[in-house]
């Protein structure tokens, strides 16, 4: 069992920024941390309660509710949720434990969206397990200046050589994780690597549009991709955005997630090729997980902040014009210095203001947690690390039941 060292913080300096733009890169603060082998908390604690009401919106969730309602009832194959966010997400276990809840429920179409970014010096999610004989480049650091463009995961991989690529993801609660089908999302033009399935048997592309599809004889956990050299002998590599397993037999939820360490709605909106490829994962529910990041600065622009926050969703309604959005409010946390943090209720009634405005509904994880000053509460009980940022691991599982059970709440009020 694992949880994460406590956080690592890094001041992120940048060439100066025109004055009329935000310049996050000159303030971000590179919010990440990194797996250990300690005993988790017990998983019988109990969140802090709280007397301050927990606000949330089912309306704008209806068109997802409903197409739950139709996979449950066999009208319809399969549910696409897409959750992108920060450091949060990138450990996998926050969009895991609604995962896992979901697919237990309604149903597993496979693991989704994986980009092994341990091949980069990263850290993957604890499922996911890549080896490669190359050498990668990758966007790590939230406003790195140069490296690979960022795609629909939040970052990408990038390898100028030939290259055999190992993925293998292992069971996970009562998942098997296995799957039968791929999506590999790489840069087009690229020549799309071959697929070898345990025992050798070999697969070709299926379609070689964006993305490249590979399906299966019989579902496995462990695939090896290999890039070829072109006819000329010049190694093509590739520019990896990210890898989909699925299951095309299964009916179920598809839950895909992107996160990064340090993330900030201006990461998102100055990706080069997030918004345009995101419509590729046909998602029927975006849940954004950002914003911890922010709360965090100092100094606290809260004006182009604001900007950046409106700027994300209104990019991802164009994007994904008539996808509901569901958007956490960031948690409580305290600075570096051990002081509690006020931004965070500030922020937090930013992401209220912006809901409201463009009819996202909202899960108020601050309020949830107890309001200002429950990081410490949640700390004491094992619930949260002693950065007073994350949370440990049964943290992260009791916030995915927590939001799984209002779900289903608002689920059974729909129909």
């Amino acid at each position: 069992m694992t949880i994460y060292q406590p956080v690592i913080w890094i001041l992120l300096l940048a060439a100066a920024y025109p004055q009329s733009r935000i310049d996050v890169r000159r303030w971000t603060l590179d919010v990440s941390y990194k797996m250990s082998s300690v005993h988790p908390p017990a998983s019988n604690v109990q969140p802090p309660t709280s007397n301050i009401q927990h606000l949330t919106s089912n309306i704008p969730l209806a068109p997802f509710l409903a197409k739950l309602r139709e996979l449950e009832q066999g009208k319809r194959d399969r549910v696409v949720v897409f959750h992108v966010g920060d450091s949060h997400v990138q450990a996998g276990f926050l969009p895991g434990a609604l995962r896992d809840r979901l697919q237990e429920r309604f149903g597993a179409a496979g693991r989704g969206l994986v980009l092994p970014l341990k091949l980069a010096g990263s850290h993957n999610t604890l499922d996911v397990i890549a080896r490669s004989n190359a050498l990668w480049d990758g966007r790590l650091r939230t406003f790195q200046q140069g490296g690979p463009p960022v795609g629909l995961s939040g970052s990408s991989l990038r390898t100028a050589a030939s290259f055999s690529l190992e993925v293998e993801l292992k069971p996970h609660a009562s998942l098997d994780n296995s799957f039968d089908q791929i999506q590999w999302f790489a840069e087009p033009g690229h020549q799309p690597p071959s697929v070898a399935a345990p025992g050798g048997k070999t697969y070709p592309p299926k379609e070689k549009r964006f993305p490249i599809t590979y399906e299966l004889e019989s579902p496995v956990r462990s695939v090896t991709f290999t890039g070829v050299h072109s006819a000329g002998g010049t190694s093509e590599g590739a520019l990896l955005y990210g890898i989909s397993f699925e299951k095309k037999g299964e009916t179920g939820v598809l839950y895909h997630a992107a996160g990064l360490n340090g993330a900030t709605f201006y990461h998102y909106n100055h990706a080069e090729r997030f918004f345009r490829q995101i419509p590729a994962l046909k998602p029927d529910l975006v849940i954004v997980t950002l914003g911890t990041n922010e709360s965090l600065l100092r100094p606290f622009r809260k004006e182009e902040l604001r900007g950046e926050l409106e700027g994300f969703l209104q990019k991802m309604i164009q994007a994904l014009p008539g996808t509901p959005l569901l958007l956490y409010t960031p948690p409580d946390t305290r600075l570096k210095s051990g002081l509690p943090n006020p931004q965070g209720a500030v922020y937090r009634e930013m992401v209220l203001q912006a809901a409201e405005q463009y009819r996202c509904a909202v899960w108020d994880l601050f309020e949830k947690m107890g309001g200002q000053g429950s990081i410490r509460q949640w700390k004491n009980k094992g619930l949260a690390h002693a950065d007073e940022v994350h949370f440990t691991q049964a943290g992260y599982d009791l916030i995915g039941k927590l939001v799984f059970n209002d779900l289903m709440e608002w689920y059974e009020r729909a129909n």
